[in-house]
C-alpha cells in the first residue's frame, strides 16, 4: 500500500521539467524556423542571380556581335544624353545581321527580334544604336517601310524610321572603350547587372568582354 502511495507521488511533472522541456522545444522551433528562411532567402536569391545572369550574358553577347558585324571605320562611342554615363553608347553602320534576343518586353519593343541590314533596307546608311538610359540597355536600328523605292534617297528617308528593342532592365553600369585608342582594333566591354533578390537584396553580377572589330572597311556581304 506505501508503495502504491509513492508511485502516485512520482507520477506526473514538476514545474522545473516542464520549463526545460518548453525551453528546448523553443529552442528546437527557432532553429528550425531561421533554417526555413535561410533555404527561402538561398533559393531566392540564386534564382535572382540565375535569372540576372542569363540576361547579362545575352547582353554581352549582343554587344559583342555588334562590334564584329559593324563596319569598324563607323563605330563611335560617346552617351546617349548628359544624364547618362560616359561611354556607355556605341553606334556604327551594321553590314551583316545582328540577331537580338532579349528576357524582357518592358519599355521600348518586344522581348524579341531581328535586325537585317544591309543595301537592301539601309541604303542610306543610318548608324544603329546600343545605349545605356538609366538602368536600361535600348538598341534603336532603322527600319525601312517595305516597298520604299530604294534608289530615291529622299523617299528612303521619308520611310525610314527608327525601332527600339529593350535589350535588360537591371543594368547598373556600362562602360565600352578601345584597348588602343591608336589601332581602334579592339574594343573593350565592361558591364554590371543588378536585381533585387530576398528581401529586397541586390543580387549583382560583373561581365568583361574583349570584341575584336573584324571589318574595318568593309562593307560586307550585303553590299556586294
Amino acid at each position: 500500500m506505501r508503495k502504491l502511495q509513492l508511485l502516485k507521488k512520482k507520477i506526473g511533472w514538476t514545474l522545473i521539467e516542464l520549463m526545460m522541456t518548453s525551453a528546448l522545444l523553443g529552442m528546437l522551433g527557432y532553429g528550425t524556423l531561421i533554417m526555413f528562411r535561410d533555404g527561402i532567402k538561398l533559393w531566392h536569391n540564386s534564382s535572382a542571380r540565375l535569372a540576372l545572369y542569363s540576361e547579362a550574358r545575352l547582353t554581352m553577347l549582343l554587344l559583342t556581335k555588334f562590334v564584329h558585324n559593324c563596319q569598324g571605320s563607323t563605330i563611335r562611342i560617346s552617351r546617349y544624353n548628359n544624364n547618362q554615363p560616359a561611354q556607355s553608347f556605341i553606334s556604327g553602320i551594321l553590314i551583316e545581321p545582328l540577331y537580338v534576343k532579349t528576357t524582357t518586353g518592358y519599355c521600348c519593343g518586344s522581348g524579341s527580334d531581328v535586325i537585317t541590314v544591309g543595301s537592301a533596307n539601309n541604303p542610306n546608311k543610318n548608324h544603329t544604336r546600343i545605349y545605356q538610359e538609366g538602368n536600361k540597355l535600348i538598341i534603336a536600328y532603322p527600319y525601312l517601310e517595305p516597298g520604299t523605292d530604294i534608289k530615291d534617297k529622299d523617299e528612303v528617308d521619308a520611310h525610314t524610321y527608327y525601332k527600339y528593342i529593350t535589350v535588360s532592365t537591371n543594368l547598373e553600369s556600362l562602360i565600352i572603350t578601345y584597348d588602343d585608342s591608336r589601332s581602334d582594333k579592339i574594343i573593350l566591354i565592361s558591364a554590371r547587372f543588378v536585381k533585387p533578390g530576398f528581401q529586397d537584396q541586390l543580387q549583382r553580377i560583373n561581365l568583361k568582354q574583349a570584341a575584336a572589330v573584324k571589318r574595318m572597311h568593309s562593307s560586307g556581304y550585303y553590299a556586294n
